[in-house]
Order: C-alpha cells, then sequence, then structure tokens
C-alpha cells in the first residue's frame, strides 16, 4: 500500500524565461527559453511525492480564474488528490514570473492576491488519521496550523518547509513540527544569523525537534537527538534550482512517512532535489522512484 502523505500550503503558476544573466536594472534581455508549469512549495512538494509512489491530496487554496484552472489541472495530471482544495471566489489564483540564467541561479517574483488566505478555512481533518505523514509550508499559516494540530493529537509525524514569512507565522507553526526544515532564508529569517550551524542549535535550542537546513550545493545539515549530521549534495549537472527545495521536502516527509530516520530521509531526499535540479522547471525534473534508486546505486 502506498504511503500517504498531505500536503498544505501554496500551488501557483510558474511562467518561466530562461536568460543568459539575471538583468540589472533598465537592462532589456531576450529569453532563449520559456516554460509554464504549476508551482508553490506544498504542491511542488506533493508532485515530488506522488511521483516517488506516495499517495499524496493537497490542501491549497485557489481563486475562480483560469489560472486556477490551470493549477488545479496539472496536478490532477500528477495522480495528486485534489478533494480538500479551498476555492475562494472573486480571488486570484498565485502566479509567479521566474527569470532563470544558464548557470541555474534565478529570480522570482510572485504574486499574491490577499483574499486568497484572509479568511480562516474550515477544513475537512479526517484524512490526517490516514495519513503516515503530513507537510505545510508557511504561507497559509491558518491552514497548517489546523492540520498539524490535527496530526499532533493523532501522532501523525509532521514536517514543516520553513522560508521567510509574514510576521508571527514562525513562532505559530514552528513549535507544532516535529521536523522543522529550513532553507537558507528561512533559518536566517528565524534566528537571525547567516551562520547554519549556529543557527541550527537555535532552533533546535528552541524548539527541541529534528531542525535541517537545506544550503544548496553545499548540501544538508541536521540536528536531533541523535547529533549533527551533514549530507553532501549529490553531483549533477545543474540547469535549473527552482524547486529544488520544494522537491526535498516532499521527498523527505515521504521517507518520514514510510518510517525512515531523519539521516536516511535526508540523503533520499537529497538525491531527488539533485536530479530535479536536471532540468528546467520547477516539476519537470521531479524524478520517480526508479529513477532515485537507480542513481543511488551508481553514486
Amino acid at each position: 500500500m502506498a504511503t500517504s502523505i498531505i500536503c498544505v500550503g501554496n500551488a501557483t503558476l510558474d511562467r518561466i524565461w530562461n536568460v543568459p544573466h539575471l538583468p540589472v536594472p533598465g537592462e532589456k534581455l531576450r529569453s532563449v527559453g520559456y516554460l509554464e508549469v504549476g508551482g508553490g512549495q506544498a504542491a511542488n512538494a506533493a508532485v515530488a511525492a506522488a511521483r516517488l509512489g506516495g499517495d499524496v491530496s493537497l490542501i491549497c487554496a485557489i481563486g475562480s480564474d483560469m489560472i486556477g484552472t490551470a493549477i488545479l489541472d496539472q496536478l490532477r495530471a500528477e495522480r495528486v488528490d485534489l478533494a480538500s482544495v479551498h476555492f475562494v471566489t472573486g480571488a486570484r489564483s498565485i502566479s509567479s514570473a521566474i527569470l532563470v540564467e544558464g548557470s541555474g541561479e534565478r529570480a522570482i517574483i510572485g504574486d499574491v492576491d490577499p483574499r486568497l488566505h484572509a479568511k480562516t478555512p474550515s477544513l475537512d481533518l479526517s484524512g490526517v488519521a490516514k495519513a503516515q505523514a503530513v507537510l505545510t509550508d508557511v504561507k497559509w499559516p491558518a491552514a497548517a496550523e489546523q492540520v498539524l494540530r490535527e496530526a499532533r493529537r493523532l501522532n501523525v509525524p509532521t514536517v514543516l518547509d520553513i522560508e521567510p514569512a509574514a510576521a508571527g507565522n514562525h513562532e505559530r507553526l514552528c513549535p507544532l513540527a516535529d521536523h522543522a526544515i529550513f532553507g537558507q532564508a528561512g533559518l536566517r529569517a528565524f534566528t537571525g544569523t547567516d551562520d547554519p550551524d549556529s543557527g541550527l542549535q537555535f532552533a533546535y535550542d528552541k524548539l527541541g525537534v529534528t531542525c535541517g537546513v537545506t544550503l544548496g550545493p553545499l548540501g544538508v545539515r541536521l540536528l536531533s537527538r541523535a547529533g549533527r549530521v551533514s549530507i553532501a549534495a549529490p553531483k549533477v549537472e545543474v540547469v535549473d534550482t527552482t524547486g529544488a527545495g520544494d522537491a526535498f521536502h516532499g521527498a523527505y516527509a515521504l521517507a518520514v512517512g514510510e518510517g525512515q530516520d531523519s539521516s536516511a530521509a535526508a540523503r533520499f531526499a537529497s538525491v531527488v532535489a539533485a536530479l530535479k535540479c536536471t532540468k528546467l522547471g520547477g516539476r519537470a525534473g521531479l524524478p520517480t522512484r526508479a529513477e532515485v534508486e537507480r542513481f543511488m546505486r551508481g553514486a
């Protein structure tokens, strides 16, 4: 039976332009490639977990527009369960413009309609009891808090994808997670330091749960009751780093749901994130389980 995962948070439509380099103010560039694809932290994580064999449902807010229709159509094609999607009449769905240069680095401009998350949703939480793990981002705190609290009540393991967020969101959500996995910017926002080791120590001392930080080409670092672990980034030819962190979180949550410990889950997730970077787009490079296992055997 497939491992059941619930993902909560953002779903977007990403419009991606390949450019020779990221522009400076006033500069005009001609793109050398274009791709339109679904994105968003929780949605990308859901697709990552589904491609790896998970039985995945997504809780997100969608506006009443063509962007929302495109977002949901792409998620259905990836076998993500959308029964718990929250529809907001009159609001715009989230979209992003992404510029990607030859090295794989990127710049992102996002459009988020404040009406989308303005009201506290009334969610059906019955699916949490059937889940082996829950993953949330920090972009829709009202929904994330409901699901995290229910998961804690039922002893379902939870993973929080922590990036910079509105004031108070970290304090609201971090204490409810069993695994607090930060991006570099998220760790800086939470701890006030650029040093990943001291930042992880600060986070662990404050939260008392497994804490990790993804560092791109520098790999992943974890701190838990078992001690510190550093995991090197797998060597791949990088085409586009968009969505690599989302891929990591989706794979990590799936591995936790399968019963892997945090170190094994992070190694598995690091390979998933690296393979994602070999293709353009936040989802195009997301690998299957067979591709990950083949890479790990050859690594």
